[in-house]
């Protein structure tokens, strides 16, 4: 009886680096990388304000840029999505830090917050009806607390959203290399 030889070994060609560690909150370089970028796009936002829809995409593909210089990974998409998140996620910490800051600024200032807006509403040539509606509005703590938070989610997820899709672009463009 004849024992057959086992099969030579398979050769692949070398992958390309992607068995890194997992980009996520536990991962101390990713998060780095993120909050770096999160205060530069949080500083452009806090100065620059619009140019939102240009400062969080680019912080999102940046974030990724960088962290594949660093490891010399290629991330994939998916991957390229969470490192966004992270940037959005400092980035909306700092925003809202920096928002929060200047409310309280405005709000020791004379008159408070409730005549900053009044001023602000007149500002934009705003009718006296809307304002008086507005003003009706501030005084109720339960609807001020509804707003902040609802302003707030809107926030998180269109900040978090762009820099996600910013860091879902970088990945794509970067595995093309």
């Amino acid at each position: 009886m004849e024992i057959a030889a086992p099969p030579p070994p398979v050769v692949t060609p070398a992958a390309k680096k992607t068995g890194g560690p997992a980009v996520d909150f536990r991962n101390p370089l990713a998060v780095r990388i993120g909050l770096t970028i999160a205060i530069g796009a949080g500083l452009l936002t806090a100065f620059f304000g619009l140019g939102f829809v240009v400062w969080w995409p680019s912080a999102g593909f940046l974030s990724v840029y960088l962290y594949h210089r660093r490891t010399g990974e290629r991330l994939t998409v998916s991957s390229g999505v969470r490192m966004g998140w992270i940037t959005g996620v400092f980035t909306f910490a700092i925003v809202t830090l920096l928002s929060t800051a200047l409310l309280v600024m405005i709000a020791l200032q004379k008159g408070g917050l409730a005549a900053w807006y009044q001023e602000q509403l007149r500002t934009m040539q705003a009718s006296e009806v809307t304002i008086q509606q507005a003003m009706q509005a501030f005084s109720s703590p339960l609807a001020v607390f509804i707003g902040i938070l609802v302003m707030l989610t809107f926030m998180f997820a269109i900040m978090t959203g762009l820099c996600a899709a910013g860091g879902a672009l970088g990945a794509r463009v970067l595995r093309r290399d």
